[in-house]
């Protein structure tokens, strides 16, 4: 019997796949990017399988420790939504170029 999945563990197995691609690209060991990032390896190999459970604040460790932090800012993103509601497409720009400038205040 074939499984199905959640829409939660869908995204995550793809997640964890684009995690291992840039990995890998990046010639690095999982148990480099274990060190680097200062998570387990256990932890890593679980994200890169799509552990749905994963705290999103171990994805930002292993993105900071690729060097692609700030891709993480692409989730939500509202200049990238195309829901429409009630805000206008000023209002949404303002609280982006906010948003981009508070960003700026961190050495990333």
């Amino acid at each position: 019997m074939k499984k199905s999945f959640s829409m939660t563990e869908v995204l995550s197995m793809k997640v964890g796949k684009n995690l291992k691609s840039a990995r890998l690209r990046r010639e690095l060991s999982i148990q480099k990017l274990a060190e680097i990032s200062e998570l387990s390896p256990t932890t890593i190999e679980k994200i890169e399988k799509g552990d749905p459970e994963t705290p999103i604040k171990n994805i930002i460790d292993i993105l900071y420790a690729m060097q692609i932090e700030r891709q993480i800012l692409q989730i939500a993103n509202p200049m990238k939504d195309s829901y429409k509601n009630h805000l206008s497409e000023d209002n949404f720009k303002n609280n982006y170029n906010n948003i981009i400038q508070d960003d700026k205040k961190f050495d990333f």
